[in-house]
């Protein structure tokens, strides 16, 4: 074989007489010979010297960059003060350098500055509407309230001042409010009814949550009643369209709440045993209001421990005290810091809820979990009684994400002005209406369906959801 030759390349000779290395030359280190006594080793030192050293060693360097900082400050006001004292009759050169020794100086100041400036508190709940007073005037003033019909305004206003409270009356009251404007409703020309009376039902319940945000239950409901609408037949005319939209309405209010409610009454009510069980339950459901007046009515002798709840205080659990001490029913009455104290002689937890969602967690008035959680430390079941129409396909992992402000005067006691005299150093107070208990720490969930444990709330909604043909995540909540 031939091998092409390649042209040798010259190399350039060294100039000034430098010698070229080649690789097999090697760098000589020079090495200091060890002092004739060696090397003195260091002393040990424990931590807590140490830490002393090392405490000086900073307390040193931070002296050093203030004193480098001072200079640099004593500098800078110098030159301003050169620049500044040649008045008028300095040249243009000066008057530039001393508009630079002017800016060096400002910089230092805005360093040290910035140092010192304090960052805004990031607040957790700012995501949450904040809670506003509303009355007659402030809803009358509403641009909203000249499209809305009378019996919503009223009771959006009831819904605005607290008279009307429960997740059961709120929705109740809400379909009955819907009834009315099903009845007074004529189409427009040139409109069809379905697609004019969804947005009338739209507009309505926006005004009542704005009067105060909707539940989880008065979604439900909506999404109800525009299922209703939209099936309706074309070919109905508008009287029938509307009598068959009311009866629908009149079949949800008795199957899922008036029905719904008798049937856990019921169930709920096998499970109180006679003579010896003590029932704890928190503030005042009505679904656990009618266990308890039920299992009475069978002769039924146990003891009552009404919790009361925490805001506002004295409202809710006073009153299903006076109404079961009415009937005869023995109680006691504590406030929800002695819970712990009363707990280890309860045998069962029965608690009412806003809502159970899809991972069996249970959304009710704030202190709920409280009351959950110190049952499960004793190992007492918990009850939870809850209507098929308050599910929900949410998956909440805590209370924060989504809740809603009630008024922070609730929590204030009546001396609390007095004591806080200062705006200043007046306590910013947070008062949230809701919680959410972790499906652990609930033994039960009582339903007109039966009684099922939490983990199964997925499978009951799947079955409402395809027996209603609602598709699944439609909800608008």
């Amino acid at each position: 074989h031939k091998t092409m030759s390649e042209p040798a390349i010259p190399f350039p000779a060294p100039v000034n007489g430098a010698e070229t290395k080649t690789k097999g030359d090697k760098k000589e280190k020079k090495v200091k010979p060890p002092p004739p006594g060696g090397y003195a080793k260091k002393p040990q030192l424990t931590k807590a010297e140490r830490r002393e050293m090392q405490e000086k060693q900073r307390a040193l360097k931070s002296q050093a960059t203030e004193g480098d900082s001072k200079k640099n400050s004593k500098e800078g006001n110098k030159n301003n003060q050169k620049s500044g004292g040649g008045g008028g009759g300095g040249s243009a050169h000066k008057g530039e350098t001393g508009g630079g020794s002017a800016k060096s100086g400002n910089q230092s100041q805005n360093t040290t500055k910035t140092k010192e400036v304090i960052q805004p508190n990031k607040q957790l709940f700012n995501h949450l509407n904040a809670y506003s007073l509303k009355n007659s005037e402030s809803i009358g003033l509403s641009s909203s309230l000249n499209d809305t019909h009378p019996a919503v305004a009223a009771l959006g206003l009831r819904f605005a001042d607290g008279s009307l409270r429960g997740a059961n009356a709120r929705c109740f009251a809400m379909l009955e409010a819907m009834k009315e404007v099903v009845r007074d409703y004529t189409t427009p020309p040139d409109k069809a009814l379905e697609r004019d009376l969804h947005k009338k039902i739209d507009r309505s319940f926006q005004f009542l949550t704005d009067c105060r945000p909707h539940s989880i239950s008065m979604g439900n409901a909506k999404q109800f009643l525009r299922q209703v609408v939209s099936q309706l037949d074309s070919n109905l005319s508008e009287s029938d369209a509307k009598s068959e939209i009311l009866s629908e309405i009149d079949v949800f209010l008795k199957e899922r709440i008036i029905v719904a409610g008798s049937i856990i009454a019921n169930l709920a009510a096998a499970k109180i045993r006679d003579s010896g069980d003590v029932i704890l339950t928190y503030g005042r459901s009505h679904a656990v209001e009618q266990i308890l007046m039920n299992a009475h009515s069978l002769g039924k002798q146990f003891h009552v421990v009404v919790v009361e709840a925490r805001a506002p205080p004295g409202v809710e659990g006073k009153g299903l005290l006076e109404r079961l001490t009415s009937v005869g029913v023995s109680c006691t009455y504590v406030l929800l810091n002695a819970a712990s104290y009363v707990m280890p002689h309860v045998t069962k937890v029965l608690l009412g809820a806003a809502a159970v969602t899809s991972n069996g967690a249970v959304l009710g008035r704030i202190g709920t979990a409280v009351v959950a959680m110190t049952a499960k430390c004793k190992n007492i079941p918990v009850i939870v009684t809850c209507e098929t129409y308050k599910l929900c396909e949410k998956v909440p992992l805590d209370s924060i994400v989504s809740n809603e402000l009630g008024d922070p005067a609730d929590l204030e006691r009546p001396d609390s002005e007095s004591n806080h005299s200062n705006k200043s150093n007046k306590p910013r107070l947070l008062n949230l209406r809701y919680d959410l208990t972790p499906q652990k720490f609930v033994g039960m969930v009582v339903t007109e369906v039966g009684m099922i444990p939490p983990t199964a709330v997925p499978a009951l909604i799947r079955e409402y959801r395809r027996d209603a043909g609602i598709q699944s995540g439609s909800s608008d909540l």
